[in-house]
């Protein structure tokens, strides 16, 4: 609030935040607006009206930071296991030791000196609940360092992981291993050393397993226009380059699909029925033949009509 003239103005502030999301779906369309049952928020609003006024205190940290699971990897340093290389005898491969960097060396790491190339660096970890987790790697990076497969219990996560950089000194970096399905109990991350193409391996230094449990993916059965417009969009926008390139509407979908402009998911609408296609002299319809389905047509003269 605020005084003009000798009369008070009310300020009214207003803030929107949106972020787009795809409830836990790999893919964009597939996953649409749902709600997502993850931490994040889809939309924030906030409207001061006045004076602001005292609000309750944020609840501490602990209980607002994302739920992280940290695995410090020096816990593992006495249940490391060295796997050599098919044929090579084991002696060639040398141990894991304890490295500290950082400030006042307030880092500790698990430093493992370059084998050979195939050699194996094995650690458990384990988890308490079954689900779908989240996985990343605290490593470190400087010059020198060796290019390694990351696998979680014998699958790859990352192929090819350079840990080569330009620096003498070593720098942090955060590793995204994918997502995966772990049952309750002991697992395994697996580092398995790599030849640079001049034959020769480097070492390696990881930190921290970070492990996040998400909740199911979301879902809703029956899709409503919010996903019925994301399948018009992509009609519409196929449409509309097919008529730039050919100088004409479409005589199908089909064509649509064949000239490689749209994708075969186009050919049923938001739930799965199919689509009817129509062309007219100056118009493209489509009709739903779901019960009560929508209907809409396309001129072909930009990409929202």
């Amino acid at each position: 609030s605020s005084v003009s003239c000798g009369v008070p103005v009310t300020v009214t502030t207003s803030l929107k935040v949106t972020m787009e999301h795809k409830g836990n779906e790999d893919d964009s369309v597939d996953g649409w607006y749902i709600e997502r049952p993850d931490y994040f928020n889809s939309v924030a609003f906030w409207y001061q009206t006045g004076l602001p006024k005292p609000g309750e205190p944020l609840p501490p940290w602990s209980a607002r930071c994302v739920p992280w699971e940290n695995h410090l990897l020096v816990r593992k340093f006495r249940h490391a296991e060295i796997a050599p290389a098919p044929g090579v005898p084991a002696s060639t491969a040398p141990g894991v030791q304890i490295q500290t960097t950082g400030f006042f060396g307030g880092r500790p790491a698990l430093f493992w000196p370059a084998s050979p190339a195939e050699t194996r660096l094995n650690l458990p970890f384990a988890v308490g609940e079954e689900g779908s987790y989240a996985v990343r790697l605290i490593a470190l990076k400087t010059r020198g360092y060796g290019t390694f497969d990351i696998e979680i219990d014998g699958i790859t996560a990352l192929a090819a992981v350079d840990f080569d950089a330009n620096e003498e000194e070593e720098e942090e970096t955060d590793l995204l291993l994918r997502t995966h399905f772990l049952a309750p109990g002991g697992h395994t991350i697996s580092f398995r050393s790599l030849a640079s193409p001049f034959g020769t391996t480097g070492p390696l230094a990881v930190e921290m397993l970070r492990l996040l449990k998400l909740p199911p993916k979301a879902v809703r059965e029956i899709k409503t226009d919010n996903e019925a417009h994301f399948i018009r969009l992509g009609i519409g926008r196929a449409v509309y380059a097919y008529r730039l390139a050919y100088d004409e509407l479409p005589a199908s979908l089909q064509v649509l699909i064949d000239t490689g402009i749209m994708d075969s998911r186009y050919l049923t609408d938001e739930n799965h029925y199919p689509l009817e296609f129509q062309r007219e002299p100056d118009r493209v319809t489509v009709q739903s033949a779901a019960p009560n389905g929508w209907s809409h047509h396309w001129f072909g003269l930009d990409a929202r009509r």
